[in-house]
């Protein structure tokens, strides 16, 4: 069972863990001014993390004492370095605030209790946890259970980008509160009784998210198909006309045990008969790095008439490496 670390002992060494898989990959530090939205202001050693699209800054005290700032800034036009994410890890138990580590079996997740603020003040955690439904995670909390949301596996080998995912989506959600844009595409066609949130892996909600970043791209000038979603769909090509679903995709992180797969599958033709119809095209999204264990079940995927999609950094493509924007061109264009 996931557990929230709450000893002072376990929490320090969880920060200076994350400090060293966070120096190992970005250059040499150097001291910046963080600047708050009250006019604070923090000096924190300042890494920088470097891709071809942006640069993510990260914050972070060199010693771990009292609550420890976790400060993640992705990088742009701007005079002042400011966080998108802040994150406080309290050094003991106090749920007042943002930032925890969770013990994930051999794993140690950088997660957050859903404490976020925006222009308008401090974003209600329901607002939080419904918007980021497909990254919660059970964990025991001392003597009670909490959800988190995940930022990251501290010994991920892609710490960066499933780091700047994060921060991206964040910066996403906030944007979309700002413009006053509605949540009624999360909810598409509810389900009147759901069963509990599924205990799922930290690595759902990034794949999640990489998975809808990369829809609105393809979709954006469509007027005919609609990304939606609800808690037990994970997400959905939806035809605008018929309200019926052109397109079904189902996240799963392994296949080992082969239950894992069965089930996926068997979730797939579920939510076909339930929003679409004989014509509804249905995807297993799944992380790259398991390609290997699920190409040998091609010859069932294709008598079970599902596609299979992985992930490859910010895009898709199918077992055959044809890429997602292509897949979709005869489903967009129909």
């Amino acid at each position: 069972m996931r557990e929230i670390l709450t000893r002072k002992r376990d929490i320090a060494a969880a920060v200076g863990s994350f400090r060293r898989a966070i120096a190992a990959i970005a250059p040499a530090p150097h001291k910046a001014e963080w600047t708050f939205p009250n006019g604070e202001r923090l000096t924190l050693t300042t890494y920088a993390l470097a891709t071809r699209r942006a640069r993510l800054m990260i914050g972070l005290p060199l010693r771990a004492v009292g609550r420890v700032p976790h400060l993640f800034h992705l990088e742009r036009d701007e005079p002042a370095l400011t966080p998108d994410v802040e994150l406080t890890v309290p050094i003991g138990l106090d749920r007042r605030q943002s930032g925890v580590y969770v013990r994930d079996g051999a794993a140690t997740l950088l997660a957050t209790r859903g404490s976020f603020s925006a222009s308008g003040g401090k974003i209600a955690r329901e607002r939080v946890f419904r918007h980021f439904a497909k990254w919660l995670l059970p964990a025991h909390d001392g003597n009670a259970q909490a959800s988190v949301i995940p930022l990251v596996a501290v010994d991920s080998p892609t710490l960066g980008a499933d780091l700047m995912a994060f921060v991206r989506a964040v910066i996403l959600f906030k944007i979309a509160l700002r413009d006053g844009e509605s949540d009624e595409y999360m909810a598409w066609r509810e389900p009147p009784a759901t069963t509990d949130t599924p205990a799922r892996e930290y690595l759902h909600g990034q794949l999640a998210h990489a998975l809808e970043t990369r829809l609105r791209e393809l979709t954006l000038m469509s007027g005919r198909h609609l990304m939606c979603r609800n808690r037990e769909l994970d997400m959905a090509l939806v035809d605008a006309r018929t309200n019926r679903a052109a397109a079904i995709f189902e996240i799963e992180t392994a296949v080992q045990p082969e239950a894992r797969l069965h089930a996926a599958v068997g979730r797939l033709l579920h939510f076909c008969q339930r929003y679409g119809d004989s014509d509804t095209r249905l995807l297993l999204v799944l992380p790259v790095d398991i390609k290997s264990q699920v190409i040998v079940f091609k010859g069932f995927f294709e008598i079970a008439r599902i596609e299979v999609l992985l992930r490859s950094g910010a895009d898709f493509h199918s077992l055959d490496d044809v890429p997602l924007s292509q897949m979709l061109d005869r489903t967009l264009a129909g």
